[in-house]
């Protein structure tokens, strides 16, 4: 059972495509917190 490194890759492009704009979400809502202390 051989393990296919391009589906591998696959599936990490997709989580980047989800994490990215995540991450970014909450860098910007981190700073609109921090905007307000």
């Amino acid at each position: 059972m051989g393990q296919n490194p391009y589906k591998t890759l696959e599936i990490w492009q997709v989580l980047a495509l989800w994490i990215i704009p995540f991450v970014a979400l909450v860098g910007g809502f981190n700073t609109y917190i921090t905007k307000w202390e």
